[in-house]
């Protein structure tokens, strides 16, 4: 799977996920965190995909709706 774009690899596990968990509320609220993670000593990358159903955003002073903070 490493041969593979990171977009596909995204498709390939968000495919992987829902074969085991397909429903009505993963379909409206469920999302997909790609992680990226570099070693600084020999370079290797390593590459993850974490589904979620909830994501926390920070609050911001003067931000007054949703779409603000988004």
């Amino acid at each position: 799977m490493e041969n593979l774009s990171t977009e596909k690899m995204a498709t390939a596990y968000w495919n992987y996920y829902k074969q085991r968990d397909d429903s009505y509320i993963y379909d409206s609220l469920c999302g997909q965190l790609y992680n990226n993670i570099s070693c600084i000593n020999c370079d290797h990358q390593s590459q993850s995909f974490e589904n979620f159903l909830d994501l926390s955003i920070p609050m911001m002073t003067g931000a007054h709706s949703l779409e603000d903070l988004l």
